[in-house]
């Protein structure tokens, strides 16, 4: 039979392994890299964290929208920290354009393009 491990350094978990129940890490034995600890673990992967007690997933990433949205709010505004400021920006912006002033709508474009290329939309 084996048993899976997770070998934790610093709270995280680096990796996990299958070994026989009665591995011990002792000398002729697979043995941890340095400073690592073993910890049998049923559920846990690499990039998890361990407190002493139980093993906790990392939290899941942003979905696309909330990515675009932080750059866009980076990249677009000017120097506006919020969304709604942002927007305000590339209205006037696309306002601008309307009367004839093309240089700010279309270099706000280049960035949007840049930003979907960056943070696209699930398949």
């Amino acid at each position: 039979m084996v048993k899976r491990i997770a070998i934790i350094r610093n709270g995280v978990v680096e990796n996990v392994a299958s070994v026989p129940d009665d591995w011990t890490g002792a000398d002729g034995e697979w043995r941890l890299p340095a400073e690592a600890s073993a910890i049998e673990a049923i559920e846990a992967s690499p990039g998890w964290t361990y407190d002493g007690k139980m093993f906790s997933a990392p939290p899941p990433e942003p979905a696309y929208r909330e990515r675009r949205k932080a750059a866009y709010i980076s990249e677009l505004g000017n120097g506006n920290p919020t969304f709604e400021e942002t927007t305000g920006d590339v209205l006037d912006a696309i306002i601008k354009h309307i009367y004839g002033d093309t240089i700010e709508l279309d270099a706000l474009a280049t960035k949007i393009a840049a930003i979907k290329a960056a943070n696209p939309k699930p398949q």
